[in-house]
Order: structure tokens, then sequence, then C-alpha cells
């Protein structure tokens, strides 16, 4: 493959011959391919032409595209190296009709780099937010990605390149991916790398984003992610929580007396012995906690301790108190976002009752579910 800086430069002699085609290139680039039938001499012969012109060529590659003696780590460097970052892991794909889902055969590189778990790795295991949506494969397969690769396999580009996400908790992990094809070995060829620096900055963003100013809490958004992942399995809980008479503080004392009791009441959730309760800030006074593998008698400790503290907390003359309801996470529900609503529909029976907080009984929680807007407060 030579590079040539126009298709002037392109010699006519050796275009639109059985040997030779010139393809057009991005930044003012012309290709002239050479392929595997193309005789020793007539490569020659282009490479010693090019030699004499050295001041008009900006690269020089002369790559014998038959790579039938090669190893396939090799033809994948050989395709992609000149584009790839430093210390990149290769991976080949066999084409197939299952190319997003199939597993990538590793060929070379540290790929304990990649920071991913042991394990088959594909398309599939990432995210492609910038290719069109969440859904891994189906953003993936989508149009343009479908282009990409049908150009490859008709040789109307060398490879392509596009960054890859995987999320790993509350980390974001960035990848630059190289994509080729060998055409004798109807291949595709990868080569990845990892972002750390623009990881790291990545990550700090979403965290900011997720995160409280005035509380330090994580926020509504991340309440909701959470929430839609809890399993139905009767080992969890959700707690609804609000102030009462908040507005009425705010009236009163102005907003930044308010701040200070949303601030104390945030530190009171957060109790070092009670490790499994996660609380969020849900808006304005209202809070939510996601208590993970503990008994109903654990919630109810923990909801005694909170109400201890609070009371010690903030002064007296203020008549701050919360309300809370609480719903299990049980396999009877048909979505965990259930839990939002059933919990606030607890809190508010806390409020009719006159308590601090009440728990949705099973029965209860069945006959919501039954009738969803049968004596709703709303």
């Amino acid at each position: 493959m030579l590079v040539f800086r126009n298709e002037e430069e392109a010699s006519h002699d050796y275009k639109g011959t059985e040997y030779c085609k010139v393809y057009a290139y991005g930044c003012g680039r012309i290709f002239l391919c050479l392929s595997s039938k193309s005789p020793f001499n007539l490569a020659k012969s282009i490479f010693c032409f090019l030699l004499k012109s050295t001041s008009k060529v900006i690269e020089l590659f002369l790559n014998m595209l038959d790579t039938k003696d090669k190893d396939l780590d090799s033809v994948a460097k050989l395709v992609l190296g000149q584009y790839a970052l430093s210390d990149a892991i290769y991976f080949s794909l066999l084409d197939s009709q299952s190319l997003f889902t199939d597993p990538f055969q590793f060929l070379s590189g540290d790929i304990n780099e990649l920071g991913l778990k042991k394990g088959p790795i594909s398309f599939s295991t990432f995210s492609y937010q910038d290719l069109g949506g969440s859904d891994p494969v189906g953003a993936f397969a989508n149009k343009r990605c479908l282009a990409m690769t049908k150009a490859l396999r008709q040789n109307q580009k060398d490879h392509f390149e596009f960054e890859l996400t995987f999320f790993a908790g509350k980390t974001y992990l960035l990848y630059s991916c190289l994509l080729g094809y060998v055409q004798d070995r109807k291949t595709f060829v990868i080569a990845l790398k990892r972002l750390r620096i623009l990881e790291s900055f990545v990550t700090g963003l979403v965290q900011k984003a997720s995160i409280d100013t005035t509380t330090g809490l994580e926020n509504k958004d991340v309440c909701l992610r959470e929430i839609n992942a809890l399993p139905l399995d009767d080992k969890s809980f959700v707690i609804f929580m609000d102030l009462n008479n908040f507005k009425l503080v705010n009236d009163v004392y102005g907003h930044t007396v308010g701040d200070i009791i949303i601030k104390r009441f945030s530190d009171v959730l957060k109790k070092d012995r009670f490790k499994s309760f996660d609380p969020y800030r849900f808006g304005g006074d209202e809070f939510v906690v996601i208590a993970r593998n503990c008994t109903e008698a654990f919630v109810r400790r923990y909801l005694d301790e909170v109400q201890t503290h609070f009371a010690l907390a903030v002064s007296e003359k203020t008549g701050m108190s919360f309300s809370a309801g609480v719903i299990k996470a049980s396999w009877t529900l048909t979505s965990p976002l259930f839990l939002i609503t059933l919990s606030d529909r607890a809190m508010y029976l806390a409020k009719k009752k006159g308590c601090s907080y009440y728990i949705l009984t099973d029965q209860e929680t069945k006959d919501f579910i039954a009738h969803p807007l049968a004596e709703s407060p709303f």
C-alpha cells in the first residue's frame, strides 16, 4: 500500500490496472493499493519511483498484502500498528453473522491493562453512548456500525477508530478502539487502549453531577438507577422519608437555617453502624434509604436511632421531625420502581397515623398492586 499527497502523485502508469487501485482518503491523501497478485517488479518500480520523489511523498508504506505466511498478530499490527496508541492490546474476530456478540480472540499485549474482569470479551461487553444508544449490542449494530464493517469488507477504508465505554460500579472505563479487516483471512482485527487520563476526567464530572452539593449524598438519578437494579428477593428494603413542617421552618427562619437542618438530617442518615444502608437525597426535604441484606427488625432499629439522633441534632424550637415509609423488595412486586411508589404511600400512612414510620405488610403490598388508586392520598 502506497500513500500519496494527491492523486497526481499516484503514477498514471499504475492506476486502473488489475494490480492497482487508487482510493481517496482523508486529509487529501490518496492510497494506491497493490493486490496480492501484483508482480514483484511492479512493486519494485513503484518503490523506486517514490524514492526519486521523496520531497513530494509525506508517507510511504509498502505492505505486501499477501498475509498467508504471517501469523495473525503480525498481520493485526501491520494493519493497525501505524494508527494504534502505544501498548495497545490486539484481538481478532472472525467475520460472522453474530459479529457483535462473538468473543474476541486474544493476540498480544497486557490484557490486564484493560481493567476488565477475567472472561470472554466481545463488543457486547461495552457500551456505545457515542454511537447512538445505551443498549450495547443494539447500539453497536446500528446503521453507522454496519456501514463501518461493510466498508472494511469492501476495502473502502483500511480502519475505523471510535471510543468504547465500560461502566464499573461508579467508575467509567474508557477505551480507544481501532477496527480493521484482513481480507484473505475474513477476519476483523481490533486494537484496544485504555484512556486513563480521560477516564479520571470523565469520572470526576460524572461524580460531581451525581452528588447533591448541600448534603454530600448521591442524588435522585443515582437512587433510581440503584433501585431499578435492586433484586426483588425479600432481602432488601426501601425507606422513603421527608421532614415534617420543613416549609414552615424555611418561612420563619429562612432558607439558610433550612439548609443546615437538611445537612444535619443527612448526617444522621449516614450511620457508621449501618453500612448496608445507603441514603440519597431525592429532592427538597425528601430522602430515600436503600437497605440491603437486612431484616425488618434491623430497619426498625435504624429508624429508631435516626429519630433519637435527629432530635439531638436540631433545636426543639424548630419543631422538626420526620416521617418514613418502608417497603420490602418482595418478589410480589412486578417492577423495582414500585418500591418508590409504595414506600411513598407508606410514608403518608405514617403521617396519617401520627407515627415516625410505617412498614407496609405483605398483604398491604399485594392490595396496593391490585388496586393502586384505592385510598390514595393524592
